[in-house]
């Protein structure tokens, strides 16, 4: 319940909205070392990890949904062309 509930009290100021997946890489890795230092809660760091694992899949759907646009594209063009 409530009494379990610990609030992170960190550098809320400079964060970051990660924007690839080499910025969820480096959160991820920033994360695993605050850890190790004993400076990050392991539950907090454990919820990182799988909104970090979500957004990385939802980079590659993305990434597919761009693919697939272009590819249509093309395909249209080439029904018009030919």
């Amino acid at each position: 319940g409530a009494r379990n509930r610990k609030v992170y009290d960190g550098d809320v100021h400079n964060v970051s909205v990660p924007e690839s997946a080499g910025d969820v890489k480096r959160i991820l890795a920033e994360t695993m070392a605050e850890i190790r230092a004993g400076r990050m809660d392991p539950k907090l760091g454990s919820t990182l990890g799988y909104l970090g694992t979500a957004l990385l899949r939802a980079f590659e759907v993305a990434d597919f949904e761009q693919r697939l646009e272009r590819l249509e594209q093309r395909n249209e063009l080439e029904k018009q062309a030919g």
